[in-house]
């Protein structure tokens, strides 16, 4: 069974691998992901932070930080 496991994750790799080469450019919405592409896939990525209404969120002063 592991031989199989093996075997299949090498295969999807080196076809996600060529997948990610036909992409022009890579956006992800943090420097986690942004890191992690860049150990994994061994390709640069811009940061695209999600909209928020900063007016409407804003911290609450009244909670205590542990």
């Amino acid at each position: 069974m592991l031989m199989v496991y093996q075997y299949m994750t090498s295969k999807f790799r080196r076809e996600y691998l060529k997948d990610m080469k036909k992409i022009k450019i890579l956006l992800t919405n943090s420097k986690n992901t942004q890191k992690r592409i860049k150990t994994f896939i061994k390709r640069d990525a811009d940061i695209l932070y999600p909209p928020v209404d900063t007016d409407f969120f804003k911290p609450d002063n009244n909670t205590k930080k542990k």
